[in-house]
């Protein structure tokens, strides 16, 4: 490559953007307002054969636009980095037919509409468009390692170490595994779209329950550390005076360790939205409840994870005109693809029955039966007036929880706790009864309940409790103190082992 070659790439595309840039600059300082979108590609984010001039040029826009971002916080001024895939003379010969059609221009328009407009949500981004499919780019770095001694031989032989990155993020590193991942997208948005159309071409009103029951939902990814675990434990009440509190609280305790009941809230990773377009079976969402919870866990939750999180309609069940029932199986699984928890929401919508379909489910997870007799413990668990507001913090946003005129639309008095609030704080207070001291976040296997009526924040609830000869199971119930309405009915939780000192206090 001669040198003309290499100034004449740069000249255009990371000088110009320099220059015309820097001449608009002075007015967008003068107005407080700006946007600018520049033009970079995956030759330049990966590196390209034969490309080592546009390559170097490219990747050069994307520094420039990080920085721009950064100086023109303060003037309103938003730049951002734009990764186009288009079908044009020069790329015409690199698509396949089949994608010649999708790859055209105006597919990247919408996204480049939203850089330029007053409501931009981004500054210093990376986004790719590309044949009506969108994504940002970042960069990921590896756990990495540290050694105040480091020496090369160190470096060398704990490589494999220092270069590990999270199996579970997309993380393509050439232009044909970006063009694979593109083009898987694509396929599924041509599927969704199939769906779509489907959906238009049966008659209005149509259930069609098999075909809900077929409709996958959008995957979601739940990411979390220990400062998302430390505040679910203090959302649930956890407490340092507790027995287990410190290992729920302090990362850096001995056993620190998520409480098992943070499973629950990976639901919050879902885009719940789709529900109300479920192809013969669309949910009005205003009229969902949360009815029963069965939560099963295969392994203990790691301190810090990236879970993988799908769904499926497991039954939708007619119950006339009370309404239906919708069941939602939940699988969460780590990065080596080992399922660590299962959940089944049991969602009924009001105003959906009458259908035709049947009465009752074979797959879904029954309640327990309490016992006739007096409860062998009844555990007393007292909420604060705060503690809807920092359950929410978990992914939960529902304004039910925090807003009085939204609580008061809902035909409540005031602000309600979530339910799943309700429920971590009452099976935290059956494990620290019941389990032992040693063991007790890899103790808890199954839990089931059915939630009765709304908890107040500052309300007090009464868990009773029955422990079932012979097994490892915990019937409980918790009413509301200050009310005596049952607020939890039918609940029962599993544990993995009660040893003898745990039989003792029964």
């Amino acid at each position: 490559m001669e040198e003309n070659d290499w100034d004449m790439i740069h000249c255009v595309h990371l000088r110009g953007a320099f220059v015309t840039t820097r001449a608009a600059w002075p007015h967008f300082r003068r107005q407080e307002y700006g946007r600018i979108v520049l033009t970079s590609s995956a030759a330049g984010l990966f590196g390209n054969f034969g490309q080592t001039n546009y390559s170097a040029a490219k990747m050069g826009l994307v520094g420039l636009g990080k920085t721009l971002a950064l100086e023109g916080e303060r003037h309103n001024i938003i730049t951002n980095v734009l990764v186009p895939a288009a079908l044009s003379r020069l790329t015409e010969s690199l698509l396949p037919p089949e994608m010649q059609r999708q790859m055209a221009p105006v597919h990247v328009a919408p996204v480049v509409a939203v850089l330029c407009h007053r409501r931009c949500p981004a500054a210093g981004a990376v986004v790719e468009a590309a044949g009506g499919a969108a994504a940002t780019y970042r960069w990921q770095r590896s756990a990495g390692i540290a050694d105040l001694e480091l020496t090369p031989e160190k470096v060398l032989d704990q490589w494999e170490a220092l270069d590990a990155a999270d199996p579970a993020a997309e993380s393509p590193d050439t232009p044909a595994a970006q063009m694979a991942l593109l083009s898987r997208q694509l396929t599924d948005a041509a599927e969704r779209e199939a769906e779509r159309r489907e959906e238009e071409a049966a008659p209005a009103g149509t259930v069609d329950v098999s075909r809900a029951l077929r409709t996958r939902l959008p995957p979601a990814r739940f990411t979390y550390g220990p400062r998302d675990a430390a505040l679910y434990a203090l959302s649930i009440g956890v407490s340092l005076e507790q027995r287990h509190g410190l290992r729920y609280l302090y990362e850096a305790a001995d056993g620190f360790a998520p409480h098992p009941m943070f499973a629950a809230v990976v639901f919050s990773a879902l885009d719940m939205t789709r529900m109300a377009s479920l192809p013969g079976f669309p949910i009005d969402l205003t009229q969902l409840l949360h009815g029963e919870q069965y939560m099963e866990l295969k392994k203990q939750l790691p301190p810090a994870a990236v879970l993988e999180i799908t769904a499926n309609l497991a039954d939708i069940i007619d119950k006339g005109d009370k309404g239906a029932i919708v069941l939602l199986d939940v699988h969460a699984a780590d990065s080596s693809g080992d399922e660590v928890a299962f959940i089944q929401q049991s969602l009924f919508v009001r105003g959906a029955g009458g259908f035709g379909g049947h009465a009752r489910s074979q797959v879904a997870r029954p309640c327990a039966v309490v016992p006739l007799r007096a409860p062998d413990a009844t555990l007393s668990v007292s909420t604060n007036r705060d503690q809807a507001a920092l359950y929410r913090l978990n992914g939960d946003l529902n304004p039910l929880h925090i807003d009085p005129e939204f609580a008061a639309l809902g035909g409540q008095s005031r602000p309600i706790l979530h339910g799943l609030c309700g429920l971590g704080a009452s099976v935290h207070a059956v494990l620290e009864h019941y389990s032992t001291d040693r063991e007790e976040p890899a103790q808890l296997n199954k839990v089931k309940v059915r939630f009765s009526r709304p908890v107040l924040p500052g309300q007090t609830l009464l868990v009773d409790t029955w422990r079932e000869p012979g097994s490892a199971r915990v019937v409980f119930q918790s009413r509301v103190k200050e009310t005596g309405q049952l607020a939890l009915a039918g609940g029962y939780l599993e544990l993995r082992d009660l040893d003898a000192g745990v039989r003792a206090k029964l």
